[in-house]
């Protein structure tokens, strides 16, 4: 899992002295990978000592071993030549051609650091969860609710017992009707929605699997989940909240986990499909 995915995801939730030192390391990791540990901690406002408590928070030894990790990112990623492209956030005066690379670029690096995050053995037991689940629930408040309908369609055409909710007076009645057995998705860009911690909370007391998805992996959402995965994003402009550019990296998970449920119930899978898309097909006009 690459370190300035981890630091990316992280950074909005650490202390502000660690904070700083995750934000100077994201901004400058080619100078981080090469600084000694007193220059960090100059260039950051902190010491030393707390340079080395952000390493062990990572779960390195010491500053060593970060400087490697990071460096082995730098060189993996070309992270150089990418904050070139889109180290700057679209500005007033940028032409449409410059807004237009800055925010494909941007996307791309979400779901590039999307992927650098995706932990394996997590997102398995995702799966395994939701081709087991008698049901499944997906929420989301306000924005996030795209992401947790477009999954609801997907796994509609494959078959499976699944709704989706915005709303949390309806969210919290499904919640309180779940059952072992039933599995419910909760997306919160923040992980502090409080709709989605009240619905998730509603579920876990009835015996339902719960799974966030979320870009902070500490928040109160994502503790009190059984199961998370983690999106990464950067703000692109001043009309683009983080939680607006989330969408790419959201969907970008959303199909591994139906590809991933659809595979595990092929054959199952592909006739629900099939006869869906049957179904559909008599709504096209037909050839001329």
């Amino acid at each position: 899992m690459s370190v300035l995915g981890r630091l990316s995801a992280m950074s909005g939730e650490l202390p502000e002295g660690l904070r700083r030192i995750a934000d100077d390391i994201l901004a400058n990791p080619e100078e981080a990978a090469v600084a000694t540990i007193s220059q960090l901690a100059e260039r950051t406002g902190t010491s030393p000592a707390t340079v080395n408590r952000f390493c062990r928070a990572l779960g390195f030894s010491g500053y060593a071993e970060l400087r490697v990790a990071i460096a082995t990112d730098n060189g993996r990623t070309e992270t150089a030549l990418w904050n070139q492209a889109i180290g700057s956030r679209v500005q007033r005066d940028d032409s449409l051609e410059t807004m237009a690379k800055l925010i494909a670029a941007g996307d791309m690096r979400a779901i590039q650091e999307t992927l650098d995050l995706l932990d394996l053995t997590t997102m398995e037991q995702v799966v395994t969860t939701l081709v087991d689940a008698s049901r499944i629930h997906l929420f989301g408040a306000g924005g996030s609710f795209l992401a947790a309908d477009e999954l609801r369609h997907r796994f509609h055409v494959i078959g499976r017992s699944v709704w989706s909710w915005s709303d949390v007076h309806h969210g919290l009645s499904a919640a309180a009707m779940m059952t072992p057995g039933d599995a419910l998705v909760t997306f919160s860009h923040s992980g502090k929605t409080r709709e989605a911690i009240q619905v998730q909370a509603e579920a876990t007391g009835s015996g339902a699997t719960t799974i966030a998805v979320t870009n902070a992996p500490r928040s109160p959402l994502a503790e009190a989940a059984d199961l998370v995965l983690v999106t990464s994003v950067h703000e692109g402009s001043a009309f683009r909240s983080e939680a607006l550019a989330a969408r790419h990296s959201q969907l970008f998970l959303i199909d591994l986990v139906f590809v991933a449920v659809a595979n595990q119930t092929y054959d199952r899978s592909l006739a629900a499909f099939d006869s869906a898309a049957r179904a559909v097909s008599t709504q096209l006009t037909p050839p001329h």
